[in-house]
């Protein structure tokens, strides 16, 4: 009975710990939290993307995968990569694809330091006050045709990258901002 006691003291302080780094990036830092892309919106992502064999597609800032694994099983010859740098939903994307036979490589890590030039795709969901970095990378990394999805946030005005028609949703008026690197 004591140990049961000290195992959930144990799970209060890491939840309240995680929740007091949380506010501290989101307050502090103005840095994104996961939340999860509304799984209504991935049948209208995964069309739009129109990903093909052959293709890479990168997730920047994945969460707990739920993109990818949907693009995955839908089109298993193309290879995916989804960075994430917080531990709990990177854990909870390494815990979906357990037993799954898919060609995800999930990374722990900033997607600002790692290297995205071989995506002839790319797909996030993050705060507006982010896209302006992601703008800069993408310019930098981001070869002539690549694809660039944007859930919800659109991306600032670039010379190097072109603004196409968004993706209707038809979940509550949200979309999906498409973009392509020239």
């Amino acid at each position: 009975m004591i140990f049961l006691f000290y195992f959930l003291l144990l799970l209060l302080v890491l939840a309240g710990a995680y929740f007091l780094l949380g506010a501290y990036r989101l307050l502090v830092r103005r840095e994104i939290l996961f939340v999860p892309t509304s799984n209504a919106m991935l049948p209208a992502l995964a069309e739009g993307m129109g990903i093909r064999p052959g293709d890479a597609v990168y997730d920047l800032g994945c969460g707990n995968g739920r993109i990818l694994i949907a693009l995955a099983e839908r089109e298993k010859g193309a290879r995916y990569v989804g960075i994430e740098r917080d531990i709990i939903p990177y854990i909870l994307f390494k815990l979906k694809l357990r037993g799954k036979k898919l060609p995800i490589e999930a990374r722990r890590a900033d997607f600002f330091g790692e290297n995205i030039s071989e995506a002839t795709h790319v797909v996030m969901y993050l705060i507006p006050s982010m896209m302006p970095r992601v703008v800069e990378k993408l310019s930098r990394e981001a070869r002539p045709g690549t694809r660039i999805f944007s859930v919800d946030f659109p991306l600032p005005a670039s010379w190097r990258i072109r603004t196409l028609p968004p993706i209707e949703t038809g979940h509550y008026g949200r979309k999906i901002h498409l973009y392509l690197a020239e």
